[in-house]
């Protein structure tokens, strides 16, 4: 393991980072390595938070909920003893 972590160490050092940066797709070995390394070494940030992040966050949550409470509404109504049932063999058990 320390050999190998030293071997990345110095390709890591000897890798050209400008490469990554022309958006080119890596064709030999050594460049699919360079990337690989570059991914690790640099982990990818969370984008900034902002009011209109926010919202938009809360927007897709509204939605999300919104779906699953139409889900659980439908499943109801397909269902309208559902409750009745399962309060039923909850008393049988007691």
């Amino acid at each position: 393991e320390i050999v190998f972590s030293i071997q990345v160490n110095e390709f890591e050092q000897s890798f050209n980072n400008s490469y990554i940066s022309t958006g080119q797709i890596a064709k030999t070995d050594q460049e699919k390595a360079g990337l690989l390394v570059s991914w690790f070494s640099q982990p990818p940030q969370p984008p900034s938070y902002s009011e209109d992040t926010k919202e938009h966050y809360q927007t897709v949550e509204d939605e999300i909920t919104s779906v699953i409470e139409m889900n659980r509404d439908e499943a109801m109504n397909y269902y309208p003893l559902w409750n009745e049932y399962h309060q039923m063999d909850s008393l049988k058990k007691k």
